[in-house]
């Protein structure tokens, strides 16, 4: 499975840049073939076509809501975004409408999206500098998106790292009964669990 972590914004406008400043800060940490980690000044189409191709996106950007505090982080979905993703696009078609757009048109575009929006206190003044509370933000948000791309992978050995504790639970359980199966294996002592992974058993996520 693909992943892009796409940060958003524009460089010359002070908190704008907040998407982009996640984006370097991520990419320095991010150490996996299956994603890749950009930066772009871009929305519409040009957006969608960025994401073509990618089974899951985490987009980072700039949100002024006039409710919340600079530095505030909103984990959001298309269908939260009722307007064009970039704060200066007030003309622009609603993300989620563009993403239904662009799958009708039968652009390969990801299904599972996440955007982490980060309340701006100035995107209107010239200027390359975060105003500090919303590079305060900058590490968490970053954190943020290392828990998604955990929640959104498999591990490397194949554990599935599932979203609920009961599933998990169910994971273990199954991998312990595996035991009885091993020649001569009547307790844990001396096993590993590792010598399971290569064969994790079914399990279903349904109801």
């Amino acid at each position: 499975m693909k992943t892009l972590v796409l940060g958003l914004g524009n460089p010359t406008l002070t908190d704008d840049a907040v998407g982009l400043a996640v984006a370097r800060e991520a990419r320095k940490t991010v150490d996996n073939e299956h994603v890749a980690v950009r930066e772009a000044s871009v929305g519409g189409l040009s957006l969608l076509h960025l994401a073509e191709g990618y089974d899951r996106v985490i987009i980072i950007d700039a949100f002024e809501n006039g409710a919340g505090r600079p530095g505030q982080i909103h984990r959001l979905s298309p269908d939260d975004v009722h307007w064009s993703l970039r704060p200066a696009w007030t003309r622009g078609v609603p993300f989620a409408t563009a993403l239904e757009l662009a799958r009708r048109l039968g652009m390969h575009i990801p299904t599972d999206v996440v955007i982490l929006a980060i309340e701006a206190a100035d995107v209107e003044t010239f200027g390359e500098e975060l105003t500090p509370s919303v590079a305060a933000a900058v590490p968490r948000v970053v954190e943020l998106v290392l828990q998604e791309l955990v929640r959104q992978s498999h591990d490397a050995r194949g554990l599935p790292l599932d979203r609920t504790f009961d599933t998990l639970l169910q994971y273990v359980t199954k991998l312990l009964r595996g035991i009885q199966r091993l020649p001569g294996r009547k307790s844990l002592q001396g096993v590993r669990l590792l010598d399971f992974f290569n064969t994790p058993p079914s399990i279903s996520t349904k109801g």
